[in-house]
């Protein structure tokens, strides 16, 4: 999730990411079909986004409406300041256990792997400390 902000007309602007790797035998294989479903995928959530915009009651398969609140706040100095609730837009870690899963998640620790005991593609969780004494 990017750094939100307002626009002009009090809108919220903010977005996800997503980082996808291939290996480059992998790239170099399916190049034509991997470019042609990535397009399919940008298209279908293009369409959705509209979608879901010019009707709440809409849904998508791969767009889901969340709800987010904003709040003007005042600074120490006087300063004025938008303060975003985003948490709607996490993903929970229950829809996230495939293998293909390998993204940031920001409410864990600053490391993900080294505050994580469960990872997707290990069949059981990591073992706990033992003191040999």
């Amino acid at each position: 999730m990017t750094h939100p902000r307002m626009d002009d007309e009090l809108n919220p602007v903010f977005w996800k990411q997503i980082s996808i790797v291939f290996s480059v035998d992998t790239l170099n294989a399916n190049l034509q079909i991997l470019s042609d479903t990535l397009k399919d995928i940008a298209l279908s959530i293009d369409t959705e986004t509209d979608l879901i915009t010019q009707d709440n009651l809409a849904r998508g398969e791969l767009v889901e409406a969340k709800m987010v609140s904003a709040f003007m706040r005042e600074g120490s100095a006087g300063n004025k300041y938008w303060s975003f609730n985003l948490e709607p837009m996490d993903t929970p870690v229950n829809e996230i256990d495939d293998v293909e899963y390998w993204g940031k998640r920001w409410h864990y620790e600053t490391d993900f792997i080294c505050s994580t005991s469960h990872y997707p593609w290990m069949p059981s969780s990591v073992s706990e400390d033992e003191i040999p004494f």
